[in-house]
C-alpha cells in the first residue's frame, strides 16, 4: 500500500499519478490488508504478488516502521 515507483534513470522514487494508484491492488479493497482472518491475509499477500510497486511499499513499510498489516507482500505483526 505504498504509491511510489522508480523514477526512469535515477533510481530515486517518486509519487504515483492518482490514476495509477486507482489501478493497484490494494485500492480496491483497502481494509483486506488490515484483516484478521488467515483466508483474507492470503488474499492480500496474493494480491501484493501481482502489483507493480511491492519492493517499494516494502521497503517504505520498512523503513516506516509500520506495526500491522500486509505491506509489500509480508504481514506486519507488532
Amino acid at each position: 500500500m505504498y504509491a511510489a515507483s522508480y523514477a526512469p534513470g535515477t533510481g530515486r522514487r517518486r509519487p504515483l499519478q492518482p490514476a495509477a494508484v486507482a489501478q493497484l491492488p490494494c485500492s480496491s479493497d483497502p481494509e483486506l490488508f488490515f484483516a484478521d482472518s488467515p483466508q483474507d491475509v492470503l488474499r492480500a499477500k496474493a494480491l501484493c504478488g501481482i502489483c507493480p510497486v511491492q519492493s517499494a511499499c516494502l521497503a517504505g513499510a520498512l523503513q516506516r516502521g509500520e506495526p500491522f498489516g500486509v505491506w509489500g507482500g509480508a504481514l506486519f505483526l507488532h
